[in-house]
């Protein structure tokens, strides 16, 4: 009995320092469990986030290399072309001051009308060097062939080139001319000229010049507004822009993510309030002053019409700059590429509609850079097709405001609540008395503790009844190394209960802290966002 009892004490011995050390490793783990957790976590975010921000670097790079390579591709491609214009320039400019000879000016214009034959732009400048020369049949023909290649481009050139000269009562007629041959329903994209010299006073020189260029633009935009689908429409277009701005920010929530159940409901009209910002950025674009208008500048200000006319709506060059137009928007985007292309999409989607006034003040205010719309032409645009975009703008901020959840469940084991996003303190109370309240089931009988005191009972009771069998008595001992071991295993458990309990509503109301830390900024961000709105409207009324 002395060696039975000898085993039994260094069993227990055994038995003591395996459960503490157990038992220490076992807290030691959990904690590092959680830990690793948490930094897996957030290194992931991190990993994701790298690889991201490389993704779009690249793309960024390349599309840089390739606006370039498409500039490139218009330099060659149309090298002509491009000569043709700076020439047309220095000779209008030429009338001025007189340093080229005519001869000079007539052998220039015949060798490039023969490298740009088909090119509406060669004509007019043979027509203009046959006006210096006083050539009026070859004038006559030439003018012609202008006008039937292009007689959108060519009738407002001529109206501007006789503006420019003073020949008011020839600048009419091409000015009617222009208006026969412009379809309300099908607007060119050489109005927003027209527009630009009527902005920029070019046509003040003749007050019904400018009346009439007044009165048909109104008249355009009020058969617009009395159509009430196509109004409708227009909205929707604005609405489009909008869906397709990208915000240019992240939602990060690691701890709402985990616990909160409407965390996927916030995000969406979380990242559209950004929008305002960038909206608010466009107007600000378009708030430019009006350009400087006396008679000194008069030329000046038609050569730089006549610049842009000549320059920016060629349709060859078109495929072109709506590819080059495709990579800037990446580079906007800072190389999102799904951001570009569904702002891509959405503007060709308008432009492939009929292309009446109001779709193509959409497209030169929002669509358009000031390389190629006038900025003025823009701000026009944009102050006369401002009441669909406050429409679209109202629709939009009510679905914003009216998705953002207002109650946010938060579940942390098999404690829950529903949080306002003010009431911090008060969910914490609720969370540590509710601890409190389940300390008992929760760190003494819990599943662990209850299963290992059954084997205790099972175990003592087993060895008890079989240690003095003679023929048992191994197995009794064994049973009541088991029953001491779960004993104390149990014991121990119990006795740093307390100690682990404080631990555990410390850790527990941290989550608690950090979800409500998260919910706070997402919800002072989302509503200071919201604040941008009166700004954005007082903004676009007053342009």
């Amino acid at each position: 009995m002395s060696n039975a009892h000898s085993v039994i004490n260094e069993l227990n011995s055994v038995i003591g320092g395996f459960t503490s050390h157990v038992d220490k490793r076992i807290q030691v783990i959990d904690q590092q469990a959680q830990h690793a957790h948490q930094a897996a976590g957030t290194a992931l975010a991190r990993i994701q986030q790298f690889k991201k921000d490389m993704i779009a670097d690249e793309q960024m790079q390349s599309a840089h290399e390739n606006i370039l390579r498409l500039d490139q591709i218009i330099r060659e491609k149309f090298e002509s072309n491009i000569k043709v214009r700076r020439t047309v320039m220095g000779v209008v400019k030429d009338f001025d001051i007189n340093l080229c000879r005519n001869s000079t000016i007539e052998e220039l214009s015949e060798e490039l009308w023969i490298t740009s034959s088909r090119y509406w732009l060669s004509f007019a400048l043979i027509s203009l060097s046959a006006w210096v020369n006083d050539a009026k049949v070859l004038a006559d023909n030439a003018v012609s062939e202008a006008v039937r290649t292009n007689a959108i481009k060519s009738n407002l050139f001529f109206c501007l080139v006789n503006l420019r000269f003073g020949r008011l009562d020839a600048a009419k007629k091409w000015l009617t001319q222009y208006f026969r041959s412009v379809v309300p329903t099908a607007i060119q994209n050489e109005t927003a000229i027209l527009l630009q010299a009527y902005i920029n006073g070019v046509f003040g020189v003749d007050k019904s010049l400018e009346y009439e260029i007044q009165r048909v633009v109104d008249a355009w935009v009020k058969d617009i507004n009395m159509d009430a689908d196509l109004t409708a429409e227009l909205v929707a277009d604005f609405e489009g822009y909008i869906s397709k701005i990208n915000p240019g920010v992240n939602f990060s929530c690691p701890n709402l993510s985990q616990y909160c159940s409407v965390t996927a409901q916030m995000q969406g009209p979380y990242l559209e309030s950004f929008k305002y910002a960038k909206m608010i950025e466009l107007v600000k674009s378009l708030d430019v002053a009006r350009v400087v208008q006396n008679a000194s500048n008069y030329k000046q200000r038609i050569d730089a019409i006549l610049t842009d006319l000549i320059t920016n709506y060629d349709d060859e060059e078109l495929a072109i700059k709506e590819q080059k137009e495709y990579y800037q928007l990446i580079m906007d985007n800072k190389g999102n590429i799904e951001a570009a292309e569904a702002q891509f999409k959405e503007r060709q989607r308008v432009r492939g509609k009929t292309q009446n006034i109001g779709r193509k003040l959409i497209e030169w205010a929002l669509y358009k850079t000031s390389g190629d719309v006038n900025i003025h032409v823009r701000k026009f645009a944009f102050q006369n097709a401002k009441g669909w975009f406050l429409t679209a703008l109202e629709n939009w901020s009510t679905r914003v405001e009216e998705a953002f959840p207002t109650s946010y469940p938060i579940t942390i084991g098999d404690w829950s609540c529903v949080s306002t996003g003010d009431d911090q303190l008060e969910q914490e109370n609720a969370f540590r008395e509710h601890l409190e309240k389940n300390k008992l089931r929760t760190m003494y009988f819990n599943n662990p503790n209850i299963l290992m005191a059954i084997g205790f009972l099972i175990g003592l009771i087993g060895g008890l009844s079989t240690v003095f069998n003679e023929s048992s008595r191994v197995i009794g001992f064994i049973l009541l190394g088991i029953a001491v071991v779960l004993g104390v295993v149990v014991g121990i458990r119990c006795a740093t209960a307390g100690s682990k309990f404080n631990k555990m509503v410390a850790e527990k109301l941290g989550i608690l802290s950090a979800c409500m830390a998260e919910l706070t900024k997402i919800r002072n961000t989302f509503y200071a966002n919201l604040q941008n709105k009166n700004k954005l409207f007082n903004m676009t009324e007053h342009l």
